[in-house]
């Protein structure tokens, strides 16, 4: 299984909870264990009755519990702190990948693709596919991502990498496609039902221009010029 880790402050915790369960949280909603010392009261009282104005996602990719101690290893010592080993509130989880063939079964090793599709959408889906259902061919199926229900919502978004800005994490959350190689529209060969002209939604790279994200920061300028 591919582990991440991701990080949030108190604000974060309540929009994010908040957008996926369609703007309205309480804490009726969350499951706390008294019996553990799990640090529930916090989670809980950062989620009851909060909401937000702004949220902001940081997702190392790949980034997992060894990554982490290397990073502090090096950086600070075996006795010291990474900024994000400060905030009040860290979490982790653990996730798969569905059989392209048959979605029914798993797939133990996920790749970004559809990794990245589950935090975006909620759903497990094939490795390679973009935020688009497991089983469906070329001709895509998919799925709303948190990106998308933001915008519905009337928030302003952005999508931010070192990556090019049209690999496979920074992708699912404003495209749909069945490939996490077809970047732009001249990488579209096992794309074709997507192609423009077949009257699909594009590369990755149009399907990212043609959601009006507001903020567009990474590499792979190429990728639009194609």
């Amino acid at each position: 299984m591919t582990q991440r880790r991701i990080f949030w402050n108190r604000k974060t915790v309540a929009v994010a909870a908040s957008l996926v369960a369609g703007l309205s949280l309480t804490a009726t909603g969350v499951l706390v264990r008294a019996d553990r010392d799990d640090r529930g009261r916090d989670l809980r009282d950062a989620i009851d009755g909060g909401r937000a104005k702004n949220v902001i996602l940081f997702l190392g990719d790949g980034m997992g519990d060894s990554e982490i101690t290397v990073a502090r290893n090096y950086q600070v010592g075996a006795n010291g702190r990474l900024w994000m080993d400060t905030l009040p509130l860290t979490g982790e989880y653990t996730t798969y990948a569905l059989q392209e063939s048959n979605p029914s079964l798993i797939d133990y090793v996920t790749d970004s693709a559809a990794s990245g599709t589950g935090w975006a959408t909620g759903f497990k889906t094939s490795n390679g596919r973009i935020s688009s259902v497991a089983g469906t061919g070329a001709a895509v199926t998919h799925y709303s991502t948190i990106l998308e229900l933001a915008q519905r919502a009337g928030f302003k978004t952005g999508n931010v990498s070192t990556a090019e800005i049209t690999d496979a994490t920074p992708a699912v959350l404003d495209s749909h496609i069945n490939d996490r190689g077809c970047q732009g529209p001249a990488n579209m060969a096992t794309c074709a039902p997507s192609k423009k002209e077949n009257g699909g939604p594009g590369s990755i790279a149009e399907q990212s221009v043609d959601h009006h994200v507001n903020v567009i920061l990474g590499g792979g300028l190429a990728r639009f010029h194609s």
